[in-house]
């Protein structure tokens, strides 16, 4: 049966039908971080659309020395997942902008560990070569996301030896399959999206580009650093048990139907069968943020993608409920760090 192939300048994605008479299907990829070291500073954009209607817009830029960058969105018609082999060892990080995703990874026992990442959180993976990972879309559900991915050397020479990092990236060498960075994701606050945000939208030249991201980088993981360390010193001391997780999920989907005119803590912890406290306390560590502080964060997003769509700003404002223009413009630029008629 005829395949359909799209070459990148990394990997191979293929349509590959597991059953003739159904419309369920698997996309393929591979990856490797050897081509990446090759590379001084490229940048590819690619739009395709599959035979079967699965449509994939990615950019990527290419830094070099083991650092590639990757901003796309893909709109799942019959995906079941996409499956994803190393062609080598690498650190892949992956930063959920729209809708939810999940993860299959097949730990040391053969058995496979699904790890779900939702909007506006962050999860990192150390893969390793030859083995393969599974990633879960909802389907006609578009999903956005930042990828970065590195090789473990370069990782390697920005931690220190007594990093817990750099220790469970050495460990991993001698491990067949991929795993877990760390245990927990991290939310994806105002200043580490706008960071990322700079790196794909850089128009400088060349050379200063390259620099550019690389410093721009080393500022992401300063910030991802601190949050780590922050969240680290929360959870030795809290543990936020099944039900209460649950429970959380549910609270933000009653504020995602809901956001426009979002129930105050209290309504919430009612609707909940729970207290305003413990609400704001288990929603933080579950989702790395508050409540009003997710709130704003998904509404930034929305808007940010309306204007990338030319939406006239008073409109955007209008949708994502500011009453005045010049409010808005305020919010998203003390958010993103830029002002709204910069997207785009």
């Amino acid at each position: 049966m005829k395949r359909g192939i799209l070459n990148t300048q990394i990997g191979k994605i293929e349509n590959i039908p597991l059953n003739i008479n159904t419309s369920r299907n698997m996309v393929a990829l591979s990856f490797d971080i050897n081509e990446v070291k090759k590379s001084f500073l490229n940048e590819y954009y690619t739009s395709y659309l599959t035979d079967i209607g699965n449509k994939l817009d990615v950019y990527e830029v290419i830094v070099g020395a083991g650092m590639y960058l990757m901003h796309g969105t893909i709109i799942p018609h019959e995906i079941v997942c996409i499956e994803i082999e190393a062609k080598s060892d690498y650190v892949y990080f992956v930063f959920v902008l729209e809708n939810n995703r999940s993860y299959g990874i097949i730990d040391d026992e053969s058995l496979i560990q699904l790890i779900p990442i939702f909007s506006l959180q962050q999860m990192a993976f150390i893969r390793k070569k030859g083995s393969f990972m599974h990633l879960h879309l909802d389907k006609n559900k578009p999903s956005t996301v930042f990828e970065m991915s590195f090789s473990v050397d370069y990782l390697l020479d920005l931690l220190s030896e007594k990093h817990f990092l750099y220790q469970k990236l050495n460990i991993s060498r001698d491990r067949l399959n991929s795993s877990l960075l760390y245990d927990f994701p991290t939310v994806l606050d105002p200043k580490m999206k706008s960071i990322l945000y700079d790196m794909i939208y850089c128009r400088y030249s060349e050379v200063a580009k390259n620099l550019y991201i690389k410093g721009k980088l080393l500022e992401f993981f300063a910030l991802l650093q601190i949050q780590m360390e922050n969240k680290i010193a929360l959870t030795t001391t809290t543990v936020v048990s099944k039900i209460e997780r649950q429970r959380m999920m549910e609270a933000k989907d009653i504020i995602l139907a809901n956001l426009l005119f979002p129930p105050t803590i209290v309504e919430l912890a009612r609707l909940l069968g729970t207290n305003a406290c413990y609400l704001k306390q288990n929603f933080k560590l579950v989702f790395g943020s508050t409540i009003y502080g997710y709130i704003k964060q998904v509404k930034m997003e929305r808007a940010r993608k309306l204007l990338m769509q030319k939406n006239n700003i008073n409109e955007v404002a209008r949708v994502i409920g500011y009453k005045h223009a010049n409010h808005f413009s305020a919010a998203f630029k003390k958010h993103f760090g830029y002002v709204p008629n910069k997207v785009g």
